[in-house]
């Protein structure tokens, strides 16, 4: 869909993360002709307190005053409570944005979703079936939706989407929808759908270590954007440090329960003890320290070292189940629930030791993917796939479902060459830093 057509609708809807932020950049330059309607959607949790703090403070570094863009705030599953002054207020902007093209026919829609954006979609399924159903409010030709289907916002999207797709089809109107998946486009999962040659390899959709390096080195020159990020990264991730202790302390209840001499050998109560001492250095509001603007990475680089402790026991145990398994001292139902809650621990800890490595300065940049999409980009491949329902989730799947299994099309985007696509995203967050200076 063209979007530089006088009679598409354009519809930019993101919850302000950095990959947002620079997502809106780079739509506005490649469309520059284009008036998109934007709106915020997101779960109230990341509007709030230091999370807010962050993406004002990044937002101000790239120019943008978000303070007056139409805000629904979720309540962190996808879901909204409809019976409140701010969702009627909500539906209310949207419904003015489109207010031009009410009782038109012949024109086209295409809405760019990120962040928690299924009751969005709701709303459009809504104004295009309108109260009457032989007389929808809004008629479009055709409807586009680009969507990046992360594993948190992603939550309540199938139904939602599902529901377009039906009312859609009901009133004769051309809907194509446009995924990309943070884990089955260039992660692990994307193993179905694309056959990496030697020496590549799938990987996750975040900033790499040379990238964060770069955006330390351009503070140095004095590059306000860039410090308008690592400002993002200890802001953001500041709920990071508040969930620590509890986190360290849960898990290795949790482990010592599954396990207790193995979690023991690994000296986890040390732990505890330690981060309890060091974590409220962590983060302090002095900004004078102009390389990591008020964060003290000695303490950083032990927290990831700590956390990384809890990895590595993880990993350990793991292997003690399979063998408790082999050998017959537990039963298949008690290993398969051993591991799940291992697994759960593991990935946390596995994220943050990460995250806390490169000193708060490492992003998830999948919404990005939603440039790429938009602007026929190379970097990603569009497969023809369906969408299916998994759990609350959406999953994707390159096998057509029984005629008993909801689902529908949709455009699924994967990287034949994972790390490429990664630079090709890192190099649109850097060029808009530089051009932000």
């Amino acid at each position: 869909m063209g979007n530089q057509q006088a009679t598409t609708v354009n519809i930019l809807v993101q919850d302000d993360e950095l990959d947002d932020v620079f997502t809106k950049y780079w739509l506005n330059k490649s469309f520059p002709s284009t008036d998109w309607l934007e709106y915020i959607v997101g779960g109230s949790e990341k509007f709030d307190g230091d999370a807010l703090s962050a993406k004002n403070t990044l937002a101000r570094s790239m120019g943008y005053n978000r303070s007056l863009t139409p805000r629904l705030l979720t309540n962190g599953d996808g879901t909204i409570e409809k019976a409140t002054s701010e969702y009627v207020s909500f539906v209310e902007s949207v419904h003015t944005g489109l207010l031009p093209f009410h009782d038109t026919d012949g024109f086209d829609i295409q809405i760019v979703l990120t962040g928690q954006c299924a009751p969005f979609v709701r709303i459009m399924s809504e104004f295009m079936n309108g109260d009457d159903t032989t007389n929808p409010y809004f008629t479009p030709a055709n409807v586009e939706v680009v969507v990046v289907n992360g594993k948190h916002n992603g939550q309540k999207l199938f139904e939602a989407l599902l529901e377009l797709t039906s009312v859609c089809k009901e009133h004769n109107i051309g809907l194509v929808v446009r995924e990309f998946n943070a884990f089955s486009s260039m992660g692990e999962g994307a193993k179905q759908w694309v056959e990496l040659a030697e020496g590549k390899k799938f990987v996750e959709c975040g900033t790499s270590e040379a990238f964060n390096q770069k955006v330390y080195d351009s503070v140095q020159t004095g590059n306000v954007c860039a410090k308008g990020v690592i400002q993002y990264g200890v802001k953001f991730n500041s709920s990071l440090i508040a969930k620590a202790v509890p986190k360290i302390h849960e898990a290795v209840k949790t482990l010592s329960e599954i396990h207790p001499e193995e979690t023991k050998s690994w000296n986890l109560q040390t732990v505890v003890d330690d981060v309890k001492l060091y974590i409220l250095d962590l983060i302090n509001d002095d900004d004078n320290d102009n390389d990591f603007l008020g964060l003290d990475v000695g303490v950083c680089q032990q927290l990831s070292k700590d956390l990384n402790k809890i990895v590595q026991c993880t990993n350990s145990l793991l292997k003690r189940v399979a063998e408790d398994l082999e050998s017959g001292l537990i039963t298949k139902a008690v290993a398969d629930s051993h591991k799940k809650k291992i697994y759960r621990i593991r990935r946390w800890f596995k994220v943050k030791a990460s995250i806390t490595k490169s000193d708060l300065v490492q992003f998830p940049f999948h919404d990005l993917a939603s440039v790429i999409i938009t602007t026929r980009g190379d970097a990603l491949t569009p497969v023809d796939a369906w969408a299916i329902e998994f759990g609350e989730f959406m999953n994707i799947v390159n096998v057509k479902p029984a005629d008993n299994v909801a689902s529908f099309p949709v455009v699924h985007y994967v990287a034949n060459d994972p790390e490429s696509t990664r630079q090709v995203i890192e190099d649109l967050i850097f060029k808009a830093i530089e051009e932000n200076a």
